[in-house]
């Protein structure tokens, strides 16, 4: 291989030239091959290559052994030439590449990871919340729609012939319907809250006739359980509102039916509803003697398709009652929230009056 070396130049003292040598062998005997190199040229073409990076940076000819030694480190690897590196001054790293700047760019990395952190976790919750709300309502619509398919084959065949069994089973479809009506309605008001499509239909009436309106519906649900409900108003029947009752009367529902379900389990028991007025606030109170919400449960039960740790019980439900019931006090101008100084559940429904 090819050896580079300083040669010295005949007739000029001091002078030296860059030459690559070779020993090659021949039928003649062994003799050198070789080529001079311009070094000025040279210098200037390799310096040309690392400019941008270090301007400041010198090639120097390594002459004897000595220098040889000290300026290993620094030799390039087919030269006798050494590549020295002069520091930049402070101001000069200062100018080119401010402190602020690598801020800047640590800040933005930060954030970029924050934001794909935050945005990975919200697509992992939203696949759980879709099967969630997958698994609750295809539970929730199978049950009442086999009864239906089986009631009906039966009642259409003339298999039941017994009176009384038939009207057992006539009222238990009457009861799957409404419950299979109770879920789609939730599920479609859900959804339109979603998309915000809820709409407020605010309408000038006194509080009896919200009462008188509730009434009926209430009623029905709590003694489709066995349940008793008590209605106590406790402000005179001619205090005007100016609200949407349909949305009022939505929430009422889905706390009596949470109620039903989870705290009325024998027959006879009570779910109290109490209405009043404070200042410029209409106060709807719905309370029940169940075990209420145990405290490690109740900073969740306001999330879609959650149901307080009863996710596996046989109680029908999707679990968006709460969720849905939040959402409409919040169009109202209001807010729902769980009292915890009960001895059962108790929520209480608080909106202005106008």
């Amino acid at each position: 291989p090819l050896v580079s070396l300083w040669v010295d130049v005949p007739n000029e003292p001091g002078a030296r030239e860059l030459m690559f040598l070779r020993r090659v062998s021949g039928q003649n005997g062994p003799r050198f091959q070789g080529f001079l190199v311009d070094w000025s040229r040279l210098q200037i073409a390799l310096h040309e290559q690392i400019a941008d990076l270090a301007a400041a940076a010198s090639l120097t000819p390594v002459l004897d052994e000595a220098t040889f030694e000290a300026e290993a480190g620094r030799m390039l690897a087919t030269m006798p030439v050494s590549l020295a590196m002069t520091p930049l001054r402070a101001e000069v790293v200062s100018s080119a590449l401010p402190r602020w700047s690598l801020g800047v760019t640590w800040g933005a990395l930060v954030i970029a990871l924050l934001a794909f952190g935050f945005g990975f976790r919200a697509v992992i919750s939203y696949g759980e919340k879709r099967s969630r709300f997958a698994s609750a309502v295809t539970h929730e619509l199978r049950t009442p729609l086999t009864t239906f398919q089986l009631y009906s084959e039966m009642l259409a065949d003339g298999m039941i012939t017994d009176e009384a069994k038939k009207a057992e089973y006539l009222e238990t479809l009457r009861l799957e319907s409404r419950r299979l009506s109770n879920v789609v309605e939730n599920v479609l008001t859900y959804a339109r809250v979603e998309d915000g499509r809820t709409t407020i239909r605010p309408v000038r009436l006194t509080i009896g006739e919200l009462v008188d309106r509730m009434r009926p519906e209430l009623e029905r649900r709590a003694g489709d359980t066995g349940a008793t409900l008590k209605l106590e108003l406790s402000a005179e029947p001619d205090v005007e509102l100016r609200t949407d009752p349909e949305a009022i009367g939505h929430v009422a529902t889905n706390l009596i039916d949470n109620a039903c379900k989870y705290a009325c389990v024998e027959e006879g028991a009570e779910v109290r509803v109490r209405i009043s007025v404070d200042g410029s606030s209409l106060i709807l109170v719905v309370e029940d003697d169940g075990p209420g919400i145990p405290a490690d449960q109740r900073s969740a039960i306001f999330a879609p398709f959650e149901r307080a740790g009863r996710e596996s019980s046989n109680i029908p439900g999707v679990g968006l009652g709460l969720s849905l019931s939040q959402n409409i006090a919040s169009e109202l101008g209001g807010t729902l929230r769980y009292l915890s100084d009960h001895s059962g559940a108790c929520f209480e429904l608080r909106i202005p009056k106008a």
